[in-house]
């Protein structure tokens, strides 16, 4: 699960289980769709049968994402994406070839090195996300922009970006 925002996400579970006289309610160490901090949170669930009889508890591992493993995943979501050749292997003025593919991976560099840094990342995820508005849909399809986009947005409000 992806944070929204400096404190975490609100993540939703499911809790279930079965007993030959039916289970009438769950009793968990954290309410499924509440806030959960960023990193990992275990939560311990019991189920209580129609006889009041309480299970052994069972659990799981709510990992929340924060800036860092998210930017990593973006970079990833990117270059899975990212075409080679054609158009965007364009020249720059010095007649370098790649010059657009060079400057997108430098700025998804520079967001991830300064994720811990709002000053140095804002920035950065903001021209990633020029970059790729820029090349909508000739290089990105509009789908995979608007996904891009919509992930440095969240990302962003997880560093505290303004």
């Amino acid at each position: 699960m992806n944070a929204t925002s400096p404190s975490g996400a609100f993540v939703p579970f499911d809790s279930f289980g079965h007993d030959n006289v039916g289970v009438t309610s769950f009793d968990c160490s954290r309410v499924s769709g509440t806030k959960f901090p960023i990193g990992r949170t275990f939560v311990s669930c019991s189920a209580v049968d129609a006889a009041g009889n309480k299970s052994l508890p069972a659990s799981l591992v709510v990992n929340v994402l924060g800036a860092q493993e998210q930017i990593v995943n973006l970079i990833a979501s990117i270059r899975a994406v990212l075409p080679s050749g054609g158009d965007w292997d364009d020249h720059d003025h010095y007649g370098r070839r790649g010059h657009r593919r060079n400057e997108l991976l430098y700025a998804l560099t520079s967001a991830l090195s300064s994720s811990r840094n709002p000053r140095n990342a804002c920035p950065a995820l903001d021209a990633i996300a020029v970059i790729v508005r820029a090349n909508t849909p000739a290089v990105f399809t509009t789908a995979d922009g608007t996904q891009i986009r919509a992930d440095i947005s969240r990302i962003k409000n997880v560093i505290g970006c303004r």
